[in-house]
């Protein structure tokens, strides 16, 4: 397994000191995944880079020699990419590093628009009293001894050498994988060395989420994740513990993304022990090679996706909800006393509160919904997100931005003769024909264009939801399947309704209906 090194706050201050910082996060991330390396970057410690010069150019010499007797191309390869960062650390450092750009500056300060006819005169020196001259010619000295290096010893040793990755990024994701199990301490540090897609194409959108929430100490379950590409043995499964129980998720590598959901696409399972582990992984990640999963790809026009697996430690739930920002300062949040797929999936009703910053308003003792607008303070953007309580501990289990923001609407409203106030979850107002399946099994009945009355929807509808003109289920909350599809399909919705008016709703041939309040009214 791969020794993953965090490198400490000391050292990091140096490091970001002299370097710029696309070339800092480089280091960073090669000393993940080399401990020799991170050794070699604590000679910085000792405020001289003049040391820290020589420590690399040693090195470079016992790398160069280490490559000239391997004959395992593999290891020679790695020696390689150690190679090129001690190497390359001296050019950056000499040419364009915070330390030379100082310097640099130094000398147009002191000289002006002449300062490049007095380095040339420089140029002849060997040693000068003046600092400021013999940071230059250090400098100067240096890139003589790369230029020097890289034509005679370098150039050659690298024709010879096979280069089996296209690129270093990839070797490193290589390496990475090594660690099979990843903890979030480990994501949330990658989160701040990789672009986005790179961490994404590793650990999935829901394990992104989770690090975002980890990285700023907002309290999560204990999480692992597997990233994509990681074959798991059956020894690796001692990681975990016998005595406890474990929810096994999906985090495909495009699942909760800003414009698509995946929502009930991919399996996951709760109150797992330790040796159904290997099974219930294995199951997840066959979900993606499922036929409404490759239908999903197929009508969004999406490429291939590959599933990493996240591992977190269950326990009983008191309650289980969502929280749906409306606002940086404002949502709603729904909740019911048992988990939350229960409520996700449409199964149950929830209790409701439309919450505003500075409402007193508790659910065993805490206020959930202050909590929420400071996450979303922290995080600086509206959110969705999944939550717990266990023990009266308020637990946050997913995370997503809301890049469509949907004004919804629950505050009770004057009932109008032939008119139902439900709750609107999809924005937009639309009249149309009303077609009412009692079950997907007559979906065949279903036209295109027609506002779609069901009692909930599943993944099994997608296909009659991107048809319909509006959508309305009688079970539902504000991240059930069908509105957070309607969202993405941009469709009004309107769910939460009551028995007496969902069978008029059902028995009607033309309607109203406003998703951003929950209106409907039968025209006839």
């Amino acid at each position: 397994m791969v020794i993953v090194v965090i490198i400490d706050d000391v050292l990091r201050k140096k490091i970001n000191d002299i370097f710029y910082d696309n070339d800092s996060k480089n280091i960073f991330l090669y000393a993940l995944i080399n401990k020799e390396f991170e050794e070699v970057l604590s000679s910085l410690l000792n405020d001289d880079v003049t040391a820290f010069l020589h420590t690399l150019a040693k090195k470079d010499e016992l790398i160069i020699e280490k490559i000239k007797q391997e004959n395992d191309s593999f290891k020679k390869y790695e020696l390689v990419v150690f190679l090129k960062f001690t190497f390359g650390l001296i050019e950056i450092i000499t040419e364009r590093s915070k330390f030379s750009d100082k310097i640099a500056q130094e000398f147009k300060n002191r000289y002006g628009s002449n300062y490049l006819d007095v380095l040339k005169d420089i140029d002849q020196k060997k040693k000068d009293n003046d600092e400021l001259i013999n940071k230059y010619l250090l400098i100067k000295e240096w890139q003589d001894k790369q230029n020097k290096l890289g034509h005679e010893v370098i150039g050659p040793l690298l024709d010879n050498v096979e280069y089996f990755f296209n690129n270093v990024n990839n070797y490193i994701f290589f390496k990475l994988r090594e660690k099979k199990i990843w903890d979030m301490s480990l994501i949330s540090h990658l989160l701040d060395l990789l672009t986005k897609e790179q961490l994404l194409s590793l650990v999935g959108g829901k394990a992104y989420g989770l690090a975002k929430l980890y990285k700023y100490h907002l309290v999560i379950p204990n999480t692992y994740v597997i990233p994509t590409e990681v074959v798991m043995e059956s020894e690796d499964w001692n990681y975990f513990d016998d005595d406890k129980r474990y929810a096994v998720r999906s985090s495909a590598t495009i699942e909760d993304g800003e414009k698509h959901s995946f929502a009930g696409m991919f399996e996951s399972y709760l109150d797992v022990n330790k040796d159904e582990l290997d099974d219930k992984f294995t199951l997840v990640k066959k979900s993606v090679e499922s036929k409404r999963v490759k239908c999903y790809l197929e009508d969004n026009n999406l490429g291939n996706l590959e599933m990493a697996v996240i591992i977190q430690e269950f326990k009983k739930v008191d309650y289980a909800g969502v929280w749906f920002g409306t606002s940086l300062d404002a949502g709603i949040y729904e909740y019911i006393a048992d988990i939350g797929e229960k409520l996700v999936s449409g199964e149950v009703l929830a209790t409701r509160i439309q919450f505003h910053d500075g409402n007193d308003i508790r659910l065993d003792n805490i206020n959930i919904g202050q909590y929420f607008i400071k996450v979303q303070h922290i995080l600086g953007e509206i959110c969705d997100l999944e939550w717990c309580i266990i023990d009266r501990n308020l637990i946050l289990l997913q995370y997503r931005s809301v890049t469509r923001k949907v004004n919804i609407k629950t505050e009770s409203k004057k009932k109008e003769r032939n008119t139902i106030l439900a709750l609107g979850v999809a924005p937009g107002e639309v009249t149309g024909n009303v077609c009412y399946l009692s079950t997907y099994q007559k979906h065949n009945e279903f036209k295109e264009g027609d506002i779609l009355i069901t009692n909930k929807t599943d993944v099994m509808w997608i296909s009659e939801m991107k048809k319909a003109k509006a959508l309305v289920t009688k079970i539902g909350s504000l991240l059930c399947h069908a509105a957070i599809i309607a969202r993405e399909l941009g469709i009004p919705c309107v769910t939460d309704i009551d028995d007496e008016d969902f069978t008029k709703i059902s028995k009607a041939k033309t309607i109203y209906l406003n998703g951003s309040t929950g209106e409907i009214k039968i025209i006839k």
